[in-house]
């Protein structure tokens, strides 16, 4: 916390002096702590002077969607995938930010790649079933869900896949009763 404090302080006084030597430990330290804004600056800080920094940038990303801003997470999200193709974390990012711009289909491209590279991914199983369940794609959505309450039981997860499964139940009462 005192750490924290030191950092604020220079982060203040930084227009006034040269910026502060920032760490990759303090920033991630900052938003470990809930300071975003100041882990953001940190971390753009950080990737200013190494843009082939790709973990900073991938804080940078998971730092404006925390803040509120998938439309400027998802294009720093896919410049990390686009070099990093095999970066799992980068390819959720993208169409978890592109999932909550309401560009679903996109989400589902994306998150499919992620879920290639990564088939027993939680967060990318229970993205593609939220995708396909807005969609109305039930089936794909239960299927999803079930994989992901498989893995990690959490009640959140099994009730996510009781409400998939009711929701294809539910279409195929229409359908065939």
């Amino acid at each position: 916390m005192l750490l924290s404090l030191f950092l604020f302080a220079l982060l203040a006084d930084a227009p006034q002096a040269q910026s502060p030597v920032v760490t990759f430990d303090v920033a991630t330290q900052l938003a470990s702590e809930g300071h975003n804004e100041e882990a953001l600056a940190a971390f753009e800080r950080l990737a200013a002077q190494n843009p082939d920094d790709l973990q900073a940038r991938l804080w940078i990303a998971r730092l404006h969607e925390r803040l509120g801003h998938p439309d400027r997470a998802e294009p720093v999200y896919r410049s990390v995938f686009l070099e990093d193709p095999r970066n799992v974390d980068a390819i959720y990012g993208a169409g978890s930010a592109l999932l909550a711009l309401d560009r679903i289909g996109e989400s589902i491209e994306v998150l499919e790649r992620a879920a290639d590279l990564a088939p027993d991914n939680v967060d990318v199983l229970v993205a593609l079933g939220r995708a396909h369940g807005i969609l109305g794609h039930a089936g794909e959505s239960a299927s999803y869900l079930g994989r992901a309450a498989q893995l990690a039981p959490t009640p959140q997860n099994q009730v996510a896949h009781e409400q998939a499964v009711l929701a294809t139940r539910h279409h195929l009462n229409i359908r065939y009763g």
